[in-house]
């Protein structure tokens, strides 16, 4: 075979294995496309904060609803027969011991809404829901000296994320409760149930499957006087009750009452008469999400 002849037979075999390679390339191509189609995610939707093309535009997604978003599942609760000795519901406890070592009226009432279907945590009540005011302390010289402190009707005192938090009183909680129930669009409603006694509670709103926040003291200790101070800005005298407590009562029999009690744990029995003389030194404090 000539140079020449050698030469175009070898561009014309060049020239076919191109051809060959070129369709084996695209062939593959196609197939690791259609691969990595197939393992790609699916576009994100419309409430999707990442860039796609697929996502609406900011005026085409609908507003959220908070409730619809958040919104906690509870499995439907007995109710107590007419009459009862002993009934007790079984609410979702949450616990202040870790994060909210003198919150327990933000526990207490968080696991009220939980279990009213409102899906807060206990941190967003405190952070958005919960004012806060100054704890007594010292002001004035000689004879005009004396402590000075926030309205624990109007604020919670102090800080309920330390351990130097003093405490609020039921006002304070159950503006928070309805100003989170008109914010989540919620049909619930906050109760304010100061002055019934402890049986009418149980009997009302316990035996009917809705739990009651209420005042008290600490494992229901005998409830002592402490400090004395003024109201900031005013010439009122209060006088702070010591140990102080809020807690969500669940049930009864015949010698307690039971209670989740955020400093201890859930359905905490407490000697009848120990949580009547304490409810009672506390004005009858309670409130409920009904």
């Amino acid at each position: 075979m000539s140079n020449r002849t050698r030469s175009s037979s070898f561009r014309l075999w060049k020239a076919l294995l191109a051809v060959t390679l070129g369709i084996g390339l695209f062939s593959a191509g196609a197939v690791w496309g259609l691969n990595q189609r197939s393992q790609e995610p699916a576009a994100p939707s419309s409430s999707s904060t990442a860039s796609s093309p697929f996502r609406q535009e900011a005026d085409e997604i609908p507003t959220p609803v908070p409730q619809a978003q958040s919104a906690v599942s509870v499995a439907p609760q007995a109710t107590a027969a007419p009459g009862a000795k002993s009934f007790q519901l079984t609410v979702p406890f949450l616990s202040q011991t870790e994060d909210w070592p003198t919150g327990c009226e933000s526990v207490s009432a968080v696991m009220a809404l939980n279990f009213a279907g409102i899906g807060i945590s206990v941190g967003d009540f405190i952070e958005n829901y919960l004012p806060l005011g100054n704890p007594p302390y010292e002001a004035g010289r000689g004879r005009h000296s004396g402590y000075v402190g926030s309205d624990p009707r109007e604020y919670f005192l102090g800080d309920p994320s330390t351990d130097f938090g003093w405490g609020c009183f039921s006002p304070v909680i159950m503006n928070a409760l309805e100003e989170i129930l008109a914010d989540w669009g919620s049909d619930r409603e906050a109760l304010d149930l100061e002055g019934y006694t402890l049986d009418e509670l149980c009997e009302k709103w316990v035996a009917k499957g809705t739990p009651v926040l209420v005042w008290a003291t600490i494992d229901m200790a005998e409830p002592e006087d402490d400090i004395t101070f003024t109201i900031e800005g005013t010439r009122e005298q209060f006088t702070w009750v010591y140990p102080l407590h809020c807690l969500l009562l669940t049930g009864w029999d015949e010698d307690h009452y039971y209670f989740n009690d955020p400093l201890e744990g859930q359905n905490i029995a407490y000697d009848r008469w120990d949580c009547q003389v304490a409810y009672e030194y506390l004005g009858r404090q309670a409130l409920a999400v009904e």
